[in-house]
């Protein structure tokens, strides 16, 4: 997409978004309401958010909170949407190790509270009818690191009302393409909006659908 347009397309979603500040403080506070899955206080020291960026869905500066597997550290995140949002759906498919595990090129990390530039529109979202595959594929050929988890406790940081803003088309569901899952790791995971059951929704889809 060409960038002025892109520009123009989602500049109507930047109130929504939080600085830095806002959002370690705001995860400081949500991690305080947990139970079994909260993290130390000492995981909040010492962060940089000191930031001239200008905030925006394509460009996104967050933290990221990475728990000692994959399955503990989306469990986190959703706990997270769970804390922010009115009405959640619970994760209906397996996310222990046998069946969730990250794609070839997504992002590791340690353990800890990670400081993280996404995007909330490119690489998962809808354009043109493309497959999960034929998003991967690109990715894997240019090194495009591609993310998972990271989104979803990205969107539980900004403003509550911003992820009820998306409806696939003018802002984008969230294929969670750095994700794979099953038996056979052909099942991505699909975050998004349900705009009819007025709920966030976590659930699969095959990596050739749409």
């Amino acid at each position: 997409m060409d960038k002025t347009l892109s520009d123009v397309r989602f500049a109507r979603y930047a109130v929504y978004l939080r600085t830095l500040y806002m959002q370690l403080e705001g995860l400081n506070i949500l991690n305080s309401q947990m139970q079994g899955l909260r993290i130390p206080d000492s995981w909040f020291d010492g962060h940089d958010i000191i930031s001239n960026h200008e905030q925006s869905v394509e460009d996104l500066e967050t933290f990221f909170v990475v728990k000692d597997t994959l399955q503990e550290t989306l469990q986190y995140s959703w706990e997270l949407i769970k804390l922010t949002q009115p009405k959640v759906s619970n994760i209906s498919f397996a996310i222990d190790a046998q069946n969730l595990r990250l794609a070839s090129n997504a992002m590791v990390y340690k353990p800890g509270i990670h400081k993280v530039r996404i995007s909330l529109v490119d690489y998962w979202a809808y354009k043109d009818g493309q497959t999960i595959n034929k998003v991967r594929k690109p990715a894997s050929a240019s090194r495009t690191k591609l993310v998972g988890a990271e989104v979803v406790g990205a969107y539980a940081l900004q403003d509550p009302q911003l992820l009820r803003l998306q409806d696939g088309i003018h802002l984008p569901h969230c294929k969670l393409t750095g994700l794979q899952q099953g038996h056979d790791f052909d099942n991505v995971p699909f975050f998004y909006w349900d705009f009819i059951q007025h709920r966030v929704c976590l659930v699969l889809r095959k990596s050739g659908a749409r």
